[in-house]
Order: C-alpha cells, then structure tokens, then sequence
C-alpha cells in the first residue's frame, strides 16, 4: 500500500472517528440537534473527499486532454451532487446549518491532523 492509500485511509478513520465523537457529544448533552443532517453532511464530504482522491492517482496516468475533461466532468459531479444533498436537506426540513457543518467534517480532520502533525514535530 502505498503512502497516499495511507494518508487517505487514515483520514477516512479520523474523519469517521472524529463523526462519531461528535454525535455523542451532542446526544450526551442533550442537544436536540438532527443527526440524519449532520450525517447527510458528512457521507457527502466523505464521498468528495474520495472522489478528489481518487482524481489525484488519475491524474498521473492520462494525457492533457483526458486531464481536462476528466477534472470539468468531476467538478461538475461532485458539486451537483453537494447542490443534489442540499436540496434534499432543504426539501426534507432538515437542519441546514447542521447539514452544512456535516460538509466540513473531513476538511476539519484535515486541518485537526495537521494541527496535531506539527505539534508532534516541534
């Protein structure tokens, strides 16, 4: 397995871990918060995050013009499908702020990991 499989692994665990602390965070202090939107949120962040990976290792084995169509077809898949969970957050009356946190769990395991990362380092 190379580093990268390792790097996105781990922070498909993190991210997952990090998920699951903070819906027990919210159910032990009572908050009466939508989990299906948080967890709405996050599946999709996780899913972006994969796909991204995933153009990344692409990226390395195709040519100029397959490099292009590939990352405007992506581009529009990944956004279309944030557009596509945001409609059904609204539609379904579900928290949107909530729905919008739940985006930004892997970006926020990203950023805590190499927070912690250089911590170790220093």
């Amino acid at each position: 397995m190379s580093d990268f499989h390792k790097f996105k692994s781990s922070i498909i665990a993190k991210s997952l871990l990090f998920f699951a602390l903070v819906c027990i965070f919210f159910v032990v202090i009572k908050v009466k918060v939508n989990l299906i939107g948080l967890g709405l949120g996050y599946t999709v962040s996780l899913i972006n995050f994969y796909l991204l990976a995933q153009d990344t290792v692409k990226i390395h084995s195709i040519d100029k013009r397959g490099f292009v169509s590939l990352l405007i077809i992506r581009f529009f898949m990944r956004y279309g499908m944030i557009g596509l969970a945001m409609f059904a957050a609204l539609k379904y009356e579900l928290n949107i702020v909530i729905f919008i946190f739940g985006l930004f769990f892997v970006q926020l395991t990203l950023i805590a990991d190499n927070f912690f990362q250089s911590r170790k380092v220093s």
